[in-house]
């Protein structure tokens, strides 16, 4: 009998453990799960259309917005035959209704040799420009065009 009742106390044991052990698992994934953040890209066709000024192409735009934070990237790309040496430059970002959303400021000075092309993957910004529109580049360049 004594048998019969150590084997029940350790089975209910058991099962308050593994009832334990589940609940606290299943209350990590959930929080877990609430965590990630859900990425939304940029589509708009008018904001990731490829512009080229003063002979600079920018070119793979994309955008995405993490909940807190977007990040732009995109190839520049020198069109030119020369050198070009492209200095700190502006990004102004649009809404629908051409309203500045956002001014970025870019700390770049690289001389950009002919067809050499270059990946910025680096700007982020604390908006959201997940919906933005049109982006205007503002080109501080040695080129005369």
């Amino acid at each position: 009998m004594k048998n019969k009742r150590k084997k029940a106390i350790i089975g209910i044991i058991c099962l308050i453990i593994i009832i334990i052990l589940s609940s606290t698992f299943l209350n990590n994934r959930k929080n877990n799960s609430d965590n990630i953040k859900k990425i939304i890209y940029n589509k708009n066709k008018s904001f990731n259309k490829e512009q080229t000024i003063k002979g600079i192409t920018f070119s793979d735009i994309e955008c995405s917005y993490d909940g807190k934070d977007s990040l732009i990237s995109y190839t520049i790309s020198n069109q030119t035959d020369e050198d070009i040496n492209l200095k700190n430059y502006k990004i102004l970002v649009k809404d629908k209704k051409g309203m500045v959303i956002t001014n970025i400021f870019i700390d770049f000075d690289k001389t950009m040799k002919p067809k050499q092309k270059k990946r910025n993957r680096s700007l982020v910004v604390e908006v959201d420009l997940s919906k933005a529109h049109s982006m205007d580049l503002q080109l501080n360049t040695n080129n005369k065009e």
